[in-house]
């Protein structure tokens, strides 16, 4: 199990959700591991400055796009990747919790 399932079904475990049929579980993990990353990626991105962005923007819209390229441009350029993905989530479990949060 990788850290994002990990931290996914404690997310579950602390919503205190009733047993659910295995298929549905799965569904919610993946569900829940879409909207994470999409949220991560979100705040990763708005920490670069408008150039940067222009620059990732061009890598990104090369075919076809290259992830390690990506992975390595978004290292290089961000280098407090810990405390933003730390603060997403937080973010993301407050969301997710409301008041249980």
């Amino acid at each position: 199990m990788d850290n994002l399932t990990k931290y996914i079904e404690q997310l579950l475990n602390d919503k205190g959700l009733p047993e659910l049929k295995p298929e549905v579980h799965s569904q919610l993990v993946d569900d829940l591991s879409g909207r994470f990353t999409q949220l991560l990626n979100r705040r990763l991105i708005e920490s670069l400055t408008d150039e940067q962005k222009l620059e990732l923007e061009k890598i990104i819209d090369e075919q076809p796009p290259d992830i390690n390229k990506i992975q390595n441009f978004m290292a290089e350029k961000i280098p407090n990747t810990v405390e933003i993905t730390a603060q997403a989530m937080k973010e993301f479990r407050g969301l997710y919790l409301g008041d249980q949060a």
